[in-house]
């Protein structure tokens, strides 16, 4: 069920982009041109601040006994986008961002209905090849800290976070200074948040223990969902100041 409600979100946000882009062209058919539209044929190299924000969800069989829930991050993410253009005639070009990230789960007792809101921080680097506007990338993020309900988790129990980024980004403003975008991203990470789970599920001595044992397979593993801004400063760029490319 969660899986489903991410993708929902992720086609909902597609869909809206694509409801933009309609009224654009259909501006552009009555004669309309609005410099502030960049050329997305043209993007020019840039490079800037990024924010964002989402929610995460565990998407690996909870332990006996307990249930997983989605829970929005503790923080907002923040850091830095990169953008380098593979053509002049067409909206294709690679894209990374260096960011300090946030994600998390929730964790329900079946028997008392206890929560435990696990939050997790990392260093994360995430290169994306971007195609008119559509983008598939590589994430890799290193833990830094973490907790649930505000005990600390040691981070040498964690694992490197290596996994895959689905998602859209819209060019909103640009002038021939820079230029703003919004995102959505859907990522799923293809490893286990904890090294060994069987040994340091921070739970271990918290929930008790259903009819099937604690094992491996049960180690959390994330998707997350993440709305994100970004400002570009324009470099190497001849002129902006066109209406945008239908």
């Amino acid at each position: 069920m969660k899986r489903i409600i991410l993708l929902f979100i992720f086609f909902s946000w597609a869909n809206l982009t694509f409801a933009q882009e309609d009224a654009e062209q259909e501006d552009a058919e009555q004669g309309g041109t609005d410099t502030t539209k960049v050329n997305l044929a043209n993007l020019p190299f840039g490079i800037g601040p990024y924010l964002g924000y989402g929610l995460g969800v565990n998407l690996t069989p909870a332990p006996d006994g307990r249930k997983s829930d989605i829970a929005l991050a503790d923080l907002p993410d923040a850091g830095a986008s990169i953008y380098m253009p593979l053509s002049s005639t067409a909206y294709i070009g690679l894209t990374a961002d260096i960011s300090f990230t946030n994600y998390g789960f929730t964790m329900i007792d079946y028997s008392t209905k206890d929560e435990y809101l696990h939050r997790f921080s990392c260093i994360s680097f995430n290169p994306s090849i971007l195609f008119s506007g559509f983008m598939v990338g590589y994430t890799m993020g290193i833990p830094i800290m973490a907790d649930y309900n505000d005990s600390k988790i040691d981070k040498s129990d964690l694992n490197i976070q290596q996994g895959v980024t689905f998602g859209y980004q819209y060019q909103i403003w640009g002038d021939n200074d820079g230029r703003i975008a919004v995102s959505a991203r859907l990522t799923y990470m293809f490893s286990n948040v904890f090294d060994d789970y069987m040994v340091d599920d921070p739970l271990i001595d918290i929930i008790a223990p259903g009819d099937i044992p604690l094992n491996n397979s049960n180690s959390p593993r994330f998707a997350t969902f993440t709305i994100g801004f970004n400002y570009m400063f324009n470099f190497f760029n001849e002129s902006l100041d066109t209406p945008a490319v239908e």
